[in-house]
């Protein structure tokens, strides 16, 4: 995973460079994401060496017979074997890297209610702190359609139109 290498350099120089750096979720979880992207959208299953040529770069936009030679939780169990990072953030100063346990990991039983959370919780309530109307129900519409909801329960919710709708609570 030679992507991963200045990834996880810069991870290291932040430590101990960035008194407020912090690598909790969702962030934690985009990096890996990020840096098996290119193989999984680039490099696909026919050359055996998983070299990457322009030839094959260009051939994503024209994709003939393609063939991606990895899937996503694969790929990022990969990278996380290699470097298996926790959330955790510097606390009072440089090189002070703590593990923060409320933020979800990729070794939390529960990863993918606790992304939704901190998606809903955090993230929806910081861009949007008090959405009315017609935005307040899209955006819990879109909620719903959520593929982190596929296994998961709707959140009660808090902020309704009226007493009668039933809305996700982005904004628990």
């Amino acid at each position: 995973m030679a992507g991963w290498i200045p990834r996880n350099d810069q991870f290291a120089q932040s430590i101990t460079t960035n008194s407020n750096f912090t690598f909790v979720a969702p962030r934690s979880f985009t990096t890996f994401k990020e840096s098996v992207f290119p193989l999984l959208f680039f490099v696909d299953g026919h050359k055996s060496d998983g070299q990457l040529s322009s030839d094959v770069a260009c051939s994503f936009f024209h994709p003939n017979g393609f063939i991606s030679m990895l899937d996503l939780t694969t790929a990022i169990g990969d990278v996380f074997a290699v470097h298996p990072t926790q959330p955790e953030s510097n606390q009072g100063g440089i090189n002070n890297y703590v593990v923060d346990p409320s933020s979800p990991s990729f070794m939390s039983p529960n990863t993918t209610c606790g992304l939704y959370k901190v998606f809903t919780s955090t993230i929806l309530k910081s861009l949007y702190p008090n959405p009315t109307s017609f935005f307040k129900e899209a955006l819990n519409t879109n909620l719903g359609f959520s593929i982190l909801l596929s296994q998961k329960k709707q959140v009660v919710p808090r902020y309704s139109l009226s007493a009668n709708d039933y809305l996700i609570d982005f904004l628990r």
